[in-house]
């Protein structure tokens, strides 16, 4: 297991209402495997920089080749 920066209770804050809002908007359940997949791809993204609720949520909708080097939904 790799462990990457610490987030704050701040950005765990947003990083859990950007995930609530993206599951909301998509029809996930966030307790189902695609709800997991989207929570790990929100750690990811936190572990390379992003911080902030806009960000995330620029960062989950962005078209795939947009997104940071490693990142993918698969």
């Amino acid at each position: 297991m790799r462990y990457g920066p610490t987030a704050n209770p701040d950005q765990v804050t947003a990083m859990s209402r950007v995930l609530a809002a993206y599951c909301r908007k998509a029809g996930i359940n966030p307790e189902t495997p695609e709800g997991k997949r989207v929570a790990s791809l929100i750690l990811a993204l936190h572990e390379v920089g992003i911080r902030g609720e806009n960000e995330f949520w620029k960062a989950l909708v962005a078209p795939k080749q947009r997104l940071p080097r490693g990142l993918h939904w698969g």
